[in-house]
């Protein structure tokens, strides 16, 4: 199975159009894919043209049954929408211990169906963007080959191997630990891919840099 959060901290770099695109490419190849939206802004359902009854919220907050919280977008797409009610979601699980393995202790349980898991996140160190790295333990970075978007990417690069020493680190429950496949290389960073064309060489070598 392909795990995969899409994420840079800066926004307007085609990062849910970088999911979607994505999660098209590997239905259209057979694959049946999970696409679940992290960010508040709920930007994945929206530019699917999707009405969704029940959100992210319903399932981490109020265990709603998963399969009654998706959207079937295609025969093989099935999306998990987000709304403004994920910021309670993500207060919920604040005081959860070892709160930043909920999404593995979570999705761990229905994701069995799935080929691939795509994850969209919002543009923002939150709570919800390191539940779903843990989980992942893949990333990629949408750039859109500007200087403050490479800037985000070198931040997010950052926070993902911060994240991965930080949690190889502590001593946890073996049976919360034992629900991240791989404790220890918790997060590694997959790629970055540009989505706008540019041709200036130093913000080419800056991207090279961020992703050798």
């Amino acid at each position: 199975m392909i795990k995969l959060v899409i994420s840079n901290q800066r926004g307007g770099v085609a990062k849910t159009t970088t999911a979607t695109t994505l999660a098209r490419l590997w239905a259209d190849r057979g694959r049946k894919v999970l696409l679940i939206d992290t960010d508040p802004q709920g930007s994945v359902g929206m530019s699917l043209g999707l009405k969704a009854d029940k959100f992210l919220h319903h399932f981490v907050v109020y265990n709603h049954l998963f399969e009654s919280c998706l959207v079937h977008a295609t025969p093989n797409i099935d999306v998990l929408c987000s709304s403004r009610e994920t910021i309670q979601a993500e207060a919920s699980l604040m005081g959860v211990p070892a709160r930043e393995m909920s999404f593995s202790l979570l999705f761990s349980k229905v994701d069995e169906p799935y080929d691939i898991v795509i994850i969209d996140v919002a543009p923002s160190i939150t709570l919800m963007q390191t539940c779903a790295m843990v989980y992942a333990q893949s990333v990629l970075i949408p750039v859109s080959m500007d200087t403050l978007s490479l800037q985000g990417a070198g931040a997010f690069s950052a926070q993902a191997n911060q994240l991965s020493a930080e949690l190889t680190a502590i001593k946890t429950d073996a049976s919360v630990l034992a629900s991240s496949p791989s404790p220890g290389n918790l997060t590694k960073l997959t790629g970055a891919i540009a989505t706008f064309k540019s041709t200036a060489q130093p913000l080419i070598r800056e991207m090279q840099a961020v992703c050798p």
